[in-house]
């Protein structure tokens, strides 16, 4: 069974947020995950390391069968177009991600992060037609985003889109789901990533919570959209244990679909071809 870990986070420099720690470099990844048996991480180049492109590029090449990129750029920029079609000529950029926490920048905040953040006021409705042309697959969170999934969905059928991290509306202890979740179960275009799981319950491993939550997600969507994956750097669990939770206790998902779950259907809906590193 191949394991794709659909959202990993790598970086060298100092200033990320203290949940993930100082740096996660792609030599220790690559070390935990031969250790833990991960085939393929995704990797989302942070926002708080504006260098981090640039490093999801060296460990691509330096490990092309191991590490795969999500890119993003700031969309606010005059030049936001022309970066979106640089960077999705990236080698190894097989998508985008991108964080939509709160539609306006809070006060006095100036962070890279902020000026990310997703205007609701249509001003990026060409985003989603750049997105839906490039053929690239598109990830978001955030809880301003996520209510305008379905909308776009609907316009740009081609355009395949990821709800991160169980569809949280907000990151931090418990899951809170945005509303229009599991109505955009209905939507052939849409996936959800488990990404983040064992850190939204207050539950030692097993964590037995996130297997009812995975069923609901499971009954919604079905195996095909769901992708599994850690966010390992903010995990309490270790990348083992985040594995077994799947593969060990949850009897109730059927082996076939389990495999898709793992990293089979992630791998399809970026359109690469399944085959174990070597």
């Amino acid at each position: 069974m191949m394991v794709v870990d659909a959202q990993i986070h790598l970086w060298e420099n100092p200033g990320a947020p203290p949940a993930h720690g100082e740096r996660f470099t792609y030599t220790e990844a690559l070390a935990r995950m031969d250790e833990a048996g991960v085939d393929i991480a995704i990797d989302c180049p942070p926002v708080w390391d504006e260098a981090s492109l640039a490093y999801a590029v060296e460990a691509h090449r330096a490990h092309p069968d191991r590490f795969l990129i999500h890119g993003w750029v700031d969309l606010l920029e005059p030049d936001a177009r022309e970066r979106l079609q640089a960077c999705a000529a990236v080698p190894g950029m097989i998508g985008m991600r991108f964080i939509t926490a709160s539609p306006k920048a809070p006060p006095g905040e100036t962070s890279t992060l902020s000026r990310i953040r997703w205007p609701s006021d249509g001003s990026l409705d060409w985003f989603w037609r750049a997105m839906a042309d490039s053929g690239l697959p598109l990830a978001v969170c955030g809880g301003a985003i996520l209510p305008h999934v379905e909308e776009a969905a609907r316009r740009h059928p081609n355009l395949k889109i990821t709800i991160d991290h169980f569809g949280a509306a907000a990151m931090g202890p418990g899951l809170t789901q945005f509303a229009g979740l599991f109505d955009l179960a209905k939507l052939p275009n849409v996936a959800v990533k488990l990404t983040g799981g064992p850190g939204y319950f207050n539950e030692d491993y097993p964590v037995p919570s996130l297997s009812n939550e995975v069923r609901r997600l499971y009954d919604a969507f079905g195996p095909e959209r769901l992708f599994w994956g850690t966010d390992i750097t903010r995990m309490k669990l270790s990348w083992r244990e985040c594995i077994t939770v799947y593969t060990e206790h949850m009897p109730w998902l059927p082996p076939a679909d389990l495999a898709l779950i793992m990293g089979e259907a992630c791998l399809r809906w970026h359109g690469i071809a399944m085959h174990a590193p070597q």
